[in-house]
């Protein structure tokens, strides 16, 4: 059973049975999945419930001979294993249920064969055990090319997936695709932004994350460090305060410009003012300090930071942090 690109037939629809408020749970599951502690778990369960399976699993990323695979199953197991050789590190290079094309959801015994299924490594070995005899699945392609498979199993003393079953699993394919992608978004720029923060950190920076109204969201041990010395500058109600009225001012004005450009930046990129916030102490401070503010136009991070310039997503993002701290030889502010 297929789909045609994104598009579900509403003949599919009407064999899935769905109600209004049941369909609504499924997505809601679905789109909700790339941000819980598990991934995915609420969905996987939901499906695994309704179509009275004995396991439900996501394959984000296929295992290799030389990488693990990225799955989540419901219920959660650490992994497949039998006598410690698990399907990770051994039987997924014995798994003929693979390679489905994409947008079909069939049955291992419809793509492999009844007789061919059972005689296969995978199932004698490791499946049989398990008791997982009938196989549901589908092979997703995500945005960056890499493909997902969704899988779902039944016991030997139940019956294999019928049509209907198809069909509901058919209608959340798309949905499976497009929260996949977003999870996909999600990490690389969670990646991203913790190697940003390893090289700030190492520059003896300190970094405080602002929201659109200035709210501290999220401080580094160096900015917090600095803030706790209550040296001219602290936190106060979730917001900077200067002892000093005229290094508020200095800040505050600054600062607004750079939240109001975040949501009029062009769309070359280029860099928003930069906002320099410093103790007032009598000391001078031996390290840097920034804000960075939300991108409320891309959803992702933006930077508007003292003596670093913004610094867009990318592979390159890390390096760039690095190239410019050697051209400005890590200097600090007096």
């Amino acid at each position: 059973m297929a789909n045609t690109g994104h598009l579900v037939e509403p003949s599919i629809y009407a064999l899935a049975g769905f109600s209004v408020a049941q369909y609504g749970e499924l997505l809601d599951a679905i789109y909700r999945g790339p941000l819980e502690e598990t991934p995915w778990s609420s969905a996987l369960e939901s499906v695994r419930v309704l179509l009275n399976a004995c396991s439900a699993t996501l394959v984000l990323r296929p295992p290799t001979f030389d990488r693990p695979g990225s799955m989540f199953n419901m219920p959660p197991r650490e992994t497949y294993r039998r006598q410690g050789v698990t399907y990770n590190s051994h039987y997924h290079s014995l798994d003929p249920f693979v390679d489905l094309p994409p947008g079909m959801v069939t049955t291992v015994d419809k793509f492999v064969g009844a007789e061919a299924w059972c005689r296969s490594p995978v199932y004698q070995e490791l499946l049989k055990d398990l008791d997982m005899r009938y196989v549901l699945g589908a092979d997703i392609q995500s945005a960056d090319g890499v493909v997902c498979r969704f899988r779902l199993c039944r016991g030997h003393d139940a019956h294999d997936f019928s049509e209907k079953d198809q069909a509901i699993c058919l209608a959340r394919l798309p949905h499976i695709k497009r929260a996949v992608d977003l999870y996909s978004r999600i990490d690389v720029a969670e990646s991203e932004r913790g190697l940003y923060e390893y090289a700030v950190d190492r520059m003896l920076i300190d970094m405080v994350l602002l929201d659109d109204q200035g709210m501290v969201l999220k401080a580094n041990a160096a900015a917090r460090t600095l803030l706790g010395e209550n040296d001219g500058i602290r936190l106060r109600g979730g917001k900077f305060e200067f002892a000093d009225t005229r290094e508020r001012g200095r800040f505050r004005e600054p600062l607004r410009r750079s939240i109001d450009s975040i949501s009029a930046m062009q769309d070359d990129g280029a860099p928003a003012p930069m906002v320099e916030a410093m103790s007032h102490g009598g000391q001078p401070v031996h390290r840097q300090c920034g804000a960075a503010l939300p991108d409320r136009r891309t959803g992702l991070e933006g930077h508007a930071t003292g003596g670093i310039p913004r610094y867009g997503g990318g592979a390159g993002a890390f390096q760039r942090v690095l190239d410019h701290a050697a051209r400005a030889g890590l200097r600090r502010w007096q």
